[in-house]
Order: C-alpha cells, then sequence, then structure tokens
C-alpha cells in the first residue's frame, strides 16, 4: 500500500494560504482532505446558527475546488481521535497535517489525537494556520503571555516579516 498524508481541516477551510496542506503537498505522498463533524467537542465553544450556515458554504466550496483539482474532501461525523484512527488504517497514512486552534478545549484534543497517532507510527504535524504569531512564541521579557496589546505589537514586529501567502496546490 502506498503511504499517504492526511490533512484534518477544521477552520481554515481554504487551499491557498493553507500550511497544513501546504507542507503535506510536499510530502510527494498521495494526499486526503478530510472534514470531521464533531461539534460534541467544542463544548461551550461549539458554533451557533450563523456559524453552521458558514460552516456549510464553507465546506461546498471547499469540496468544490478540491474537485476541480482532482481530489474530494472526505466528511465523517465522530469523535476526532477514533476518526482519524479509522482513516489512518483505512488509508495507510504515516503523516497527518492540521493547523492548530488554540482552545483549551481544542488543544487537548490535539494532544490526545498526537498521542493515539503517535503509537500508531503515524507523525502529526500542527501548524499556525489562521494566526501571523503562534501564541506561544511571542511573549514579554519574562516569558509569559502579553496582556497589553501596544507591547505585544511591539514585539511582533521586531520579529521577521510574516510569510509570503502559500498558494494552493495544482492538483
Amino acid at each position: 500500500m502506498i503511504e499517504t498524508a492526511i490533512v484534518w481541516f477544521r477552520r481554515d477551510l481554504r487551499l491557498a494560504d493553507n500550511p497544513a496542506l501546504h507542507h503535506a503537498s510536499r510530502l510527494r505522498v498521495p494526499v486526503i482532505p478530510v472534514y470531521i463533524h464533531a461539534p460534541e467537542v467544542e463544548v461551550p465553544w461549539q458554533p451557533g446558527a450563523a456559524s453552521r450556515y458558514w460552516l456549510h458554504r464553507s465546506l461546498q466550496d471547499l469540496e468544490r475546488e478540491l474537485h476541480a483539482r482532482g481530489s474530494r474532501l472526505i466528511f465523517r461525523r465522530g469523535e476526532p481521535e477514533a476518526v482519524l484512527a479509522r482513516l489512518v488504517r483505512e488509508c495507510g497514512a504515516g503523516h497527518v497535517h492540521l493547523n492548530r486552534l488554540y482552545e483549551p478545549a481544542m488543544l487537548k484534543l490535539e494532544r490526545r489525537v498526537e498521542r493515539s497517532l503517535k503509537q500508531a507510527g503515524v507523525s502529526l504535524r500542527a501548524f499556525p494556520g489562521h494566526l501571523l504569531n503562534d501564541p506561544a512564541e511571542v511573549l514579554t521579557a519574562q516569558g509569559t503571555p502579553f496582556k497589553v496589546f501596544t507591547p505585544y505589537w511591539r514585539r511582533c514586529l521586531q520579529r521577521q516579516t510574516p510569510a509570503a501567502t502559500l498558494p494552493a496546490p495544482g492538483r
């Protein structure tokens, strides 16, 4: 079986400027785009009606864009850890890529998924997809998070210029 890479789409439902998709496509293995519907893991931040409408339309657009490139979006429902474990077995994935979410519940979920995948011999790579700076990388001189925007912004300006927009994969 040919090794594959899974890209777990969550909120970054786009092809261009998507670090997880970009890096997975550079592995030179087949990439399987996946969306797992699991609103119960987002409690107490599960999406409301407007967000569910946006999600529905965004997933339709993503599916259309993938189809135009010769791919398709795999939709699954359930607890992400179990769903990903099943997908890894089904498609022989050696890699799972995702764009990180920073809510405490989502970070805990990512750690559980990472442990589970590691036990199966699968690597997980997480990227700060929708942020210019990972919050853990922009800290005060004491190594703590900023509480005031202006000093935070000054520290951001001292860092390197944000990377250029990543292109969407051709296929």
